[in-house]
């Protein structure tokens, strides 16, 4: 018996699926949709892939529960972290951008500047619970390989079967990631890791979070936070 915070925490693929159900298909695609899955995020630069996101209508059963945990889905690492943005920001999606703006000189300072194109897709209440449990894959789970000295993160990895030639999920090409943020008290930035067909170990916890890790206590100490 595993909590919703556990089903996290430990990355369990029946727990997903038990949720997923919960939630039902219509629902469950309307909140996909709402974090940016299956449309570009119309960043600026030629050429981006939408993903792969059929509509709810036209889930089997077995849709429901491949999607739930990861498959029958087809998602681009910008999507994934504009998603996990979305809950460090306090439940606003932010369209990603290349420059938020040109500095004048070398001693400007530039900062945050809140965009028109945001929406709001969770409360803030939800957003808070969700940052709490993506804490807890850090901490506890899966992405203790991620944790930081002196900061708190979160984060949550993730382990892809990759599509054989004969169109069936493979069991030895796998992609590797970890999408991740810190410090959770007050989020300087996000970051996503990818490692397509790692050899050896394949979990994203132990190649991709590894990796965040390292990027992540650089970008402290450059952003001198």
């Amino acid at each position: 018996l595993l909590s919703v915070r556990d089903i996290v925490t430990y990355s369990s693929n029946i727990g997903a699926v038990q949720l997923g159900f919960r939630v039902g298909k219509e629902r469950f695609e309307r909140y996909i949709r709402s974090f940016g899955f299956g449309s570009a995020t119309d960043i600026e630069l030629p050429g981006e892939a939408r993903g792969l996101l059929h509509p709810s209508s036209e889930w089997a059963a077995v849709t429901l529960a491949n999607i739930s945990m990861g498959q029958g889905i087809g998602v681009t690492p910008l999507q994934v972290v504009t998603a996990v943005s979305a809950i460090a920001n306090g439940g606003y999606r932010v369209r990603p951008r290349i420059i938020l703006k040109q500095r004048s000189s070398e001693l400007e300072k530039v900062s945050y500047e809140p965009l028109s194109s945001q929406s709001r897709i969770l409360s803030s209440r939800t957003s808070q619970l969700i940052e709490e449990m993506l804490k807890g894959v850090v901490t506890n789970g899966t992405g203790k390989a991620s944790q930081l000295e002196g900061f708190t993160a979160a984060g949550k990895t993730g382990t892809a079967q990759k599509i054989d030639p004969n169109g069936h999920y493979s069991h030895t090409r796998f992609i590797a990631s970890f999408v991740g943020f810190a410090p959770v008290e007050r989020p300087a930035f996000a970051i996503v890791v990818t490692v397509d067909e790692p050899h050896g170990k394949y979990y994203g916890g132990e190649v991709a979070a590894p990796v965040f890790r390292k990027i992540a206590q650089k970008t402290l100490r450059y952003l001198s936070i």
